[in-house]
Parts: structure tokens; sequence; C-alpha cells
């Protein structure tokens, strides 16, 4: 929880940070929620995971990371084919 804290802090900075340049940092961003979802997920809450893995893909569709940490949550949620599928996209 601690952990996510940071990470939520984190993400908090570097959009005000991003929006004082006028110019969003999208990867930045986005790496930051995944940051936050593979936080959520390691600590078993997987409806947070989700959500921060949403907020990811919202501010860059083709997020790498984001698919490839939506593909895991996926697999440990027993959706192991859906889970196949996304990697083959990525």
């Amino acid at each position: 929880l601690v952990r996510q804290g940071i990470l939520h802090l984190r993400r908090v900075v570097s959009h005000i940070h991003s929006a004082h340049l006028s110019l969003p940092d999208t990867e930045l961003v986005s790496k930051n929620w995944v940051e936050i979802a593979r936080a959520a997920r390691g600590d078993g809450q997987l409806e947070a995971a989700r959500s921060a893995l949403v907020q990811a893909l919202s501010v860059d569709p083709k997020c790498v990371s984001a698919q490839i940490e939506h593909a895991r949550l996926l697999y440990i949620q027993g959706q192991r084919q859906m889970a196949i599928m996304e990697i083959e996209q990525v």
C-alpha cells in the first residue's frame, strides 16, 4: 500500500509537471499508471490494477507495457486464452 501511494504521488507530480509545460508527456503518464497497476496486482488488488491499466491505455492506447501488464492480469484471473491472445497482438 505504501508503494502504491508513492507511485500515485509520482503520477500526480508528473501530471502537474506536464501541465506546466503545456505539452503532456503521455509516455511518462502511462508508464506511471502501469507501475501503479503492477503494484496493485502484486498486492492482490486486481480491480485497482485493472482500473490503472484502463487509465494507462486511455492516455496511450499503444503502450506496450500496459498491454503486457493487462495480459498478466488476465492470466492470474484465470483468463489464460485471452492473455495469450493479448500477448500475440503485442
